[in-house]
């Protein structure tokens, strides 16, 4: 159970990442890209974990293997959207110091 609020933590904060950065400055096309995908593979990471454990508990242990498939799909997406985020956010950032020593 703790898993899964750690992972609803990060998807949130991936999410709080694009929309901060998309509202304060002015991203390049790859760092949005970046945050972008990373915000929405810990959306579906959560979805994928959530949901068929909810639909397991409603058809009371009938797919198993829904179960399992899910919860593999949704973990392997927890690492991919942190990466995606963090280099999408590190990105911005080199951008925007090239950005200043230019000027």
């Amino acid at each position: 159970m703790i898993l899964y609020v750690v992972m609803g933590v990060l998807a949130f904060v991936e999410a709080g990442l694009l929309i901060l950065v998309s509202s304060l400055w002015d991203p390049a096309e790859w760092s949005r890209r970046l945050l972008t995908a990373g915000a929405v593979a810990g959306g579906l990471s959560i979805v994928l974990l959530v949901v068929p454990m909810l639909v397991a508990q409603v058809l009371e242990g009938l797919l198993p293997g829904l179960i399992t498939i899910g919860s593999g799909i949704g973990l392997l997406l927890v690492p991919i959207g942190i990466i995606c985020s963090g280099l999408g956010a590190v990105i911005h950032l080199v951008d925007g110091f090239r950005t200043e020593t230019r000027t």
